[in-house]
């Protein structure tokens, strides 16, 4: 998919391009373990998921944020793996609010921000 003297990006690089691109629907691949994956991404608003990181603290208003929902496909087996972010639309904010994904029918994981959290640096 990349041209001559072009690199495949990363899934990180990918993710962010379509967030500053106004989480506009994209479509590209990345590499990963050596393999060559899609990755198809659309975005909404979400205003319930928004509200609740509002009333945690992480976020100033629900209405800033974005949740990405992908999918990636591996191009060697054909396996697909969902996953949403969410983001404030800040663009000072580059990490995801929340992360989820799905690597197995049976397991769901999910990653939330906590700005209680302290830094030991």
């Amino acid at each position: 998919p990349a041209g001559a003297g072009t690199v495949t990006p990363t899934l990180l690089y990918s993710l962010l391009r379509a967030r500053e691109s106004g989480f506009a629907p994209t479509r590209g691949h990345f590499i990963y373990g050596g393999i060559l994956r899609s990755l198809e991404t659309t975005s909404a608003p979400d205003a319930k998921m928004g509200e609740r990181l509002r009333q945690r603290g992480i976020v100033p208003s629900a209405a800033r944020v974005v949740r990405m929902a992908g999918l990636i496909r591996n191009s060697q087996t054909g396996n697909k793996t969902r996953f949403s972010v969410w983001w404030d639309r800040d663009p000072s904010t580059l990490l995801p609010l929340r992360i989820e994904l799905e690597p197995k029918s049976f397991l769901r994981l999910a990653f939330e921000a906590d700005r209680s959290s302290k830094s030991d640096a």
